[in-house]
């Protein structure tokens, strides 16, 4: 398939999905959150996925413009602490596939750019920090969040979000493991107890 046949095809998919979102929600905020998710993930592609830093944010904004999109399609407003979580959580990993990219690149003795050209501004340290910065913000936004329900079982639920994000932290910081975030589940027994804590604490507060 040519550029011009893959264009082309791309334009009568965006069209068609265009038509969808009008035709299921009309004008409002759900057409505007895809308009905006377009914008982002079009910009990425042809510029910010070449500029370190800038790659990780601006693609991480779309998992917020998605969640917002499907608040807004159930009638209920988004609010800032979910916004925040939901941020944060896609910078965390995000940057902690970048450090993974990073380490197994340089394991293998392949220069970095050569398969992502934003990873030649990435060091194993800048990530670590950031990472960190992620984790701590992650767990902020969560906090603020279950506050703001005001349900004794949501913020209960902070403690093994807590406890899960430090781990996941340890665990960013010692290993490559983190490009792939379901493998760090599957091999690491306190993320998955915390999960399995976090996601009861969910259940009972809807039960209840």
């Amino acid at each position: 398939m040519s550029v011009l046949e893959a264009g082309a095809l791309g334009g009568v998919v965006l069209i068609l999905g265009f038509g969808a979102l009008w035709a299921f929600y009309g004008s409002g905020k759900v057409f505007a959150m895809g308009v905006v998710y377009v914008l982002i993930t079009s910009s990425y592609s042809l510029l910010l996925r070449r500029l370190p830093l800038l790659d990780v944010m601006f693609l991480s904004s779309g998992f917020v413009v998605r969640v917002a999109a499907g608040a807004f399609a159930l009638g209920v407003t988004p609010t800032w602490w979910l916004m925040m979580c939901t941020y944060s959580l896609a910078l965390l990993l995000g940057f902690g596939k970048r450090k993974g990219e990073l380490l197994l690149l340089k394991k293998g003795g392949v220069d970095p750019e050569q398969t992502r050209s934003s990873l030649r501004g990435y060091t194993v340290m800048l990530l670590d920090v950031i990472i960190g910065f992620c984790v701590l913000l992650s767990v902020f936004g969560y906090l603020g969040f279950a506050m703001f329900r005001r349900d004794p079982w949501i913020i209960a639920s902070v403690v093994p979000v807590a406890v899960g994000m430090l781990h996941y932290l340890r665990l960013a910081w010692r290993s490559n493991w983190i490009e792939v975030p379901e493998r760090l589940l599957l091999r690491s027994p306190m993320l998955l107890v915390s999960v399995i804590a976090w996601l009861a604490c969910v259940v009972i507060a809807g039960i209840n």
